[in-house]
């Protein structure tokens, strides 16, 4: 049977027609998956980094309440949190965050532990440390009392503290604080830091809250600081020349 020549050219441009629309819809289908595919991978990306930054933030929130607080709970805390990051550059500024505030903490639960055994070799245990205003610089002998000594010493500080074996104050700016002996220039609550005493090996930050006979500008002792111990407080005896800076006048 002889097929006629236009018929052959109509079959041909519909089999042309139809290879043509396959391709074309085979081309559009590859185009959608790969939208598809990016798109995917965009939403995890995107979810990755909220996920990354609500880490982050709470991470944040806990340092800085570790570091005031000198919380190791809420440091172990952050740091469970911050190894679940992804980001290598949010990770990693917060990691040198915990390096300084671990080292922060274990000083103070170093100074705690000392306190347990020995309170009178610790200077102090300051909440903040940073660069204060100084209202005033003075120079004297610091010497050392107990809260008990015969004929007069009750335990009570002219301030109407009681103290009896405790020589810290806790001071809501300072944290615990040693506690001196100063004369009526220096309101209670007055806070100094004594600058150069190696006994202790660092600053003391003491706060004003008992008078003395012979404590005060101009006589024997600027400053009388307290001890538990009467084998501590004479083994300190008298510091000669010691400067001392007032951090703040009263409360």
């Amino acid at each position: 049977m002889k097929i006629r020549k236009p018929l052959m050219i109509i079959f041909v441009m519909i089999i042309s027609f139809f290879v043509i629309e396959y391709n074309k819809f085979l081309n559009l289908k590859e185009d959608y998956e790969d939208v598809s595919n990016y798109s995917i991978s965009s939403a995890l990306v995107f979810n990755t980094y909220l996920n990354d930054k609500s880490l982050y933030n709470k991470s944040n929130i806990l340092i800085k309440d570790a570091k005031e607080n000198f919380d190791r709970e809420k440091y172990n805390q952050a740091v469970s949190y911050v190894s679940s990051i992804s980001d290598d550059s949010m990770k990693n500024t917060l990691l040198e965050r915990l390096e300084r505030i671990d080292k922060i903490i274990k000083k103070y639960e170093d100074k705690i532990n000392l306190i347990k055994s020995n309170p009178d070799r610790v200077a102090s245990v300051t909440y903040i440390e940073k660069d204060y205003k100084v209202l005033e610089e003075v120079s004297g002998n610091i010497t050392a009392f107990t809260p008990y000594c015969e004929g007069y010493c009750n335990g009570y500080t002219a301030s109407g503290l009681f103290v009896g074996n405790n020589i810290f104050y806790k001071d809501k700016e300072f944290g615990l604080v040693r506690i001196v002996a100063g004369d009526s220039s220096y309101p209670f609550g007055t806070i100094i830091r004594i600058k150069n005493l190696d006994y202790f090996g660092e600053d003391v930050y003491a706060i004003v809250l008992d008078r003395g006979g012979a404590v005060g500008k101009g006589k024997w002792a600027l400053f009388d600081l307290l001890f538990i111990s009467e084998n501590n407080a004479n083994d300190f005896g008298v510091k000669r020349n010691i400067k001392c800076e007032i951090l703040r006048l009263g409360y």
